[in-house]
């Protein structure tokens, strides 16, 4: 099915769309470089990833830590 994977800050601003397509079953790795859509390194922190899948919607909070 489809699946869509964002990742948003905590003002609901979305930080990167890491997969927007269909998807085959099975167990799949995304990785993200913290970057923005501007290409922007993004500021450490707190984020939301959110995965929605055949109209359920997955979300966990990812603590971003500068390196």
């Amino acid at each position: 099915g489809f699946l869509n994977v964002e990742i948003f800050d905590l003002n609901g601003n979305k930080a990167a769309e890491l997969f927007s397509s269909f998807a085959t079953a099975g167990e799949h790795t995304i990785s993200w470089t913290p970057v923005g859509p501007d290409g922007q390194g993004v500021p450490a922190g707190i984020y939301i990833l959110q995965l929605k899948f055949r109209g359920n919607i997955l979300s966990r909070k990812l603590v971003l830590t500068s390196l």
